[in-house]
């Protein structure tokens, strides 16, 4: 990893009267000055859509809900998927009896529309399908479906294709307006309901949960969302949240992905633990003993989850070739997990990884990306694979046994021919500035940034190591730098210890002792 220190344009936000602090962070967060003034915009939803393709959709559900047909809502098994089938569901449920909804088996559906559930939904009679954080691609399932005479609908926010736009009712973000360019499917669904209903603050808190959980970029009307529901759910404390939050006083964007979304994608990755399909009753019931009933068996999935995935990333690590280009796991191994285990190796290794779980004869898993390299890059032209989907840093792939060899000369040809360029990352140097308190508050209060977990970093230098004061039996440090702000380091590495000429990478925040608010500078990386 290397740092640069950022250098901000001298005419950036000239208008703004705020310190070059503010601005700094600003900027670090983004270039885009229609961006960030957008951050300074009161927390109110954007004009509904007057898209052809939304108002098409739009009025084909409420045609719908006036008929006499029955619908069924196909949605995912992730968090986004089951926010978004729970609030369409929850809606049209109000107006339409005979209306259900389905949530995939991750092993034995797989993702999304298929014909497999199209015929399942066509044995029952269901006469309309609405799919929810899926369908944009989901093209022989459609065509089978209509050829069946079922109506289908497609609110989806994933990879769009040429032939996606020729279906009657569809919506995504990129056939609205650009506000609405970054929803996720829960945000999708949520603007349709704008035009169906008056949103309630239940729907605006699912939706800003979900689209934290997907990793949405937080802008425009995303942000919006988002502000919106955390003020909402810090205020009625919603229990179906609240409980999975365990304990937290003030719920934020990090409580969010870190503390409640793994909870609820834990049983759609533990499948042979629990059925993803009771996460909708619970996230509409409104029997308080059975939430809580519920929200402790949520708790013990995910306990479960987090077991079997420390369990089998060490199994997987004392296999791994580690004087390889990359690393790449092929056994059998839970399916729900592998993105997870995935995601471990690339963290702790810092080589792309991929990890595949085989059943009779087919490996199917995830692969997780460094800087500097794009797997739809490294993978479009791969003949050997059966699918892959993802982006540039996370993707899912499938190949056959005997293609597993050929495979693995490909990806170490790939990375040979491609150079992987070091990631550099930028820091705000202050060094020699004084923060004002006032200054912190107010970066602060303009949270969320873009995107959870990206925020701005702060280089200190020069910190005497003999001047920190030592905490835990030495295991941490704190630097005082003023009656308002200080520096802390968790877990000190050996190699600073008792040393000078240490260049600190920090993130801010804000901590309140005894109702007084002091600036805490926290440590997350060093370089000499």
């Amino acid at each position: 990893m290397k740092y640069e220190v950022l250098k901000m344009p001298s005419d950036f936000l000239r208008n703004l009267n705020e310190s070059d602090f503010i601005k700094k962070s600003l900027y670090y967060i983004s270039d885009d000055e229609n961006i960030i003034s957008s951050f300074f915009k009161k927390d109110e939803l954007y004009p509904v859509s007057q898209t052809n393709y939304y108002i098409t959709v739009v009025d084909k559900i409420k045609e719908l809900i006036n008929s006499d047909k029955k619908i069924l809502i196909s949605g995912d098994y992730d968090c986004d998927g089951i926010c978004a089938t729970t609030l369409l569901y929850r809606y049209i449920k109000s107006k339409h009896d005979k209306v259900a909804y389905y949530i995939p088996h991750r092993k034995n559906d797989g993702y999304g529309l298929s014909v497999k559930l199209v015929n399942m939904y066509a044995e029952k009679n269901y006469e309309a399908i609405i799919c929810v954080d899926n369908g944009v691609v989901a093209h022989e399932a459609i065509a089978h479906a209509l050829s069946l005479g079922i109506e289908v609908i497609v609110l989806d926010h994933h990879e769009m294709d040429e032939k996606t736009t020729s279906y009657e009712y569809v919506l995504h973000p990129l056939l609205m307006e650009e506000p609405y360019h970054y929803l996720c499917g829960t945000g999708v669904v949520f603007e349709v309901l704008r035009s169906l209903k008056e949103v309630d603050e239940y729907d605006v808190i699912l939706a800003a949960l979900a689209a934290i959980s997907d990793m949405m970029v937080i802008v425009y009307e995303n942000r919006s969302v988002v502000r919106l529901g955390l003020t909402y759910l810090n205020r009625n404390r919603d229990i179906h949240l609240v409980t999975l939050a365990e304990g937290c006083d003030v719920i934020d964007e990090n409580t969010l992905a870190m503390r409640i979304a793994p909870k609820i994608n834990a049983v759609g990755r533990m499948y042979d633990l629990a059925n993803a399909n009771n996460l909708i009753k619970y996230l509409l019931s409104e029997n308080t003993q059975e939430v809580l009933q519920t929200s402790t068996q949520i708790l013990r999935v995910n306990d479960e989850r987090r077991k079997v995935t420390r369990s089998t990333t060490s199994q997987v690590a004392s296999k791994l070739d580690l004087d390889n280009s990359y690393l790449l796991v092929a056994d059998k191994i839970h399916e729900g997990i592998v993105g997870l285990i995935a995601s471990n190796l690339v963290n702790t290794y810092d080589k792309v990884s991929i990890v595949l779980s085989e059943e009779d004869g087919i490996y199917k898993g995830s692969c997780r990306s460094v800087a500097g390299v794009d797997l739809v890059d490294m993978m479009r032209n791969c003949s050997l694979l059966e699918t892959f989907g993802g982006h540039k840093q996370a993707g899912g792939l499938a190949l056959r046994l005997e293609n597993l060899e050929p495979f693995k000369e490909y990806i170490s040809h790939y990375l040979f021919e491609n150079e992987i360029v070091e990631e550099t990352k930028y820091v705000i140097d202050v060094s020699k500035e004084i923060v004002r308190l006032n200054d912190a508050i107010l970066l602060n209060s303009l949270r969320p940034f873009l995107r959870v977990q990206q925020e701005p970093l702060y280089l200190i230098s020069n910190l005497p190591f003999d001047e920190a004061i030592l905490m835990k039996e030495g295991k941490h440090a704190k630097w005082v730098l003023n009656e308002d702000s200080e520096v802390v380091y968790f877990n000190v590495n050996d190699e600073v210890r008792n040393r000078n000429g240490v260049n600190y990478i920090c993130k801010i925040g804000i901590n309140e002792f005894r109702g007084k608010k002091k600036i805490s500078f926290q440590v997350i990386d060093y370089f000499i």
